[in-house]
């Protein structure tokens, strides 16, 4: 006999496959707000996740970023207000390797494009703070020890680039679960999570450690508002949460999907004990923010009350992008490179603004004249704008 879990992780996923497959996704309508005004802010919360492939001369979404990062810096009148989550697989395929892996310099060169977005003039001089959340292809797609090393190889070079002046660090340490917690200001509490460290070498008992401060540390907030951020979404209409054609790998990726057979997915044993490790500990207080990565492309979703979070953020599209179909409760889905911006007021109002190119699409200047590339990036960077944006609070 199926568990009554099980046949609703089943149910939930086989609506999305068929509400994909059938090519007539639910019209979302479209959400517009200006800006806020820059001293009516406490602190602006940038998300990025799944860049690992960008590079800084071929990919303008990171151009965007850093012009978006360095404006925000100017704007603000106090200092360390402005924060820029990478929310994990900040290298693919495999993590960092070693200095004396041949493989070395690509995947430095990859990471420092994210550095980058955060190496401006103004966010050096105003505070800004780079945090980068480990992701599975983080710890080299491997258990153990060997994606511990893919770990500390990152965090090396971070805390390299930190003495250097660049603003960035790797948070929670390499090989830990966290969660780690960020106050800013009065309002906003924010929770660092490795949830590939739940996936691929969380021991049970070290897994309730982590549920009680997680959960005392949602309890404990008072009046902020809390964010948690991890690289696995708290739930997806993607590739992760089960949106595949059955066709596609001739039927096998999509039946272990279903079966649950794939670690990463949403429908596997250990995702699913993590999803309801974090009901148990939102049960009393549910964060207003869930924000992960994991899929390519960037969806808003409102969470289904109870325990779960009010808001579910995926913002994955910072080097690929994959189809993004419908789950209920969806605001938002767009399969394009881009990031999200969220601006928490001094009165406690919290909006969202999500920043994409257009179409579904991930622009890339790859043209082998330098010239022509970055008339490329210039043209492709205008392109960028706010696609959607809206009050969550």
């Amino acid at each position: 006999m199926k568990s009554p879990i099980r046949s609703a992780a089943i149910a939930a996923t086989t609506a999305v496959v068929l509400t994909a497959c059938s090519g007539k996704l639910p019209h979302l309508p479209d959400s517009r707000i200006p800006e806020p005004r820059p001293s009516e802010l406490e602190t602006v919360l940038f998300m990025m996740g799944d860049a690992g492939e960008a590079h800084r001369d071929t990919d303008p979404v990171m151009r965007v970023m850093q012009a978006d990062v360095e404006r925000w810096s100017d704007l603000m009148t106090r200092d360390s207000t402005i924060i820029v989550l990478f929310l994990g697989d900040n290298v693919y395929p495999a993590g960092l390797h070693d200095r004396t892996d041949p493989l070395f310099p690509e995947d430095s060169a990859k990471l420092q494009a994210q550095v980058d977005v955060v190496n401006g003039r103004r966010a050096r001089e105003k505070g800004v703070r780079g945090i980068f959340i480990p992701g599975n292809h983080d710890w080299g797609q491997t258990r153990g020890l060997v994606g511990i090393d893919r770990l500390h190889n990152q965090d090396e070079m971070l805390k390299r680039r930190h003495a250097e002046g660049s603003p960035v660090r790797m948070m929670p340490s390499p090989g830990t679960p966290g969660p780690q917690t960020i106050d800013i200001g009065t309002r906003l509490r924010i929770l660092l999570m490795d949830s590939a460290w739940w996936m691929l070498t969380g021991k049970d008992t070290s897994k309730q450690v982590v549920y009680r401060e997680m959960k005392r540390a949602v309890d404990n907030a008072g009046t902020r508002d809390v964010v948690v951020a991890a690289h696995h979404p708290f739930r997806s209409a993607s590739s992760h949460g089960g949106l595949m054609p059955f066709w596609s790998g001739v039927g096998l990726r999509y039946l272990l999907n279903r079966s649950g057979a794939v670690l990463q997915d949403l429908s596997s044993l250990p995702y699913r004990s993590l999803t309801q490790a974090l009901l148990a500990a939102f049960a009393e207080h549910p964060p207003l923010v869930f924000a992960g990565g994991h899929d390519h492309n960037l969806q808003v979703i409102d969470g289904r009350g109870g325990a779960e979070p009010k808001y579910i953020l995926v913002s994955g599209a910072g080097s690929k992008n994959d189809g993004v179909g419908y789950v209920k409760g969806m605001r938002f889905r767009h399969a394009a490179a881009g990031y999200m911006r969220l601006m928490f007021y001094r009165d406690g109002r919290v909006d969202l603004f999500v920043i994409s190119a257009p179409g579904d699409q991930t622009p890339k200047c790859i043209d082998p004249d330098p010239a022509a590339r970055e008339k490329c990036m210039v043209t492709t960077a205008n392109l960028y704008s706010d696609v959607y944006s809206a009050r969550l609070k």
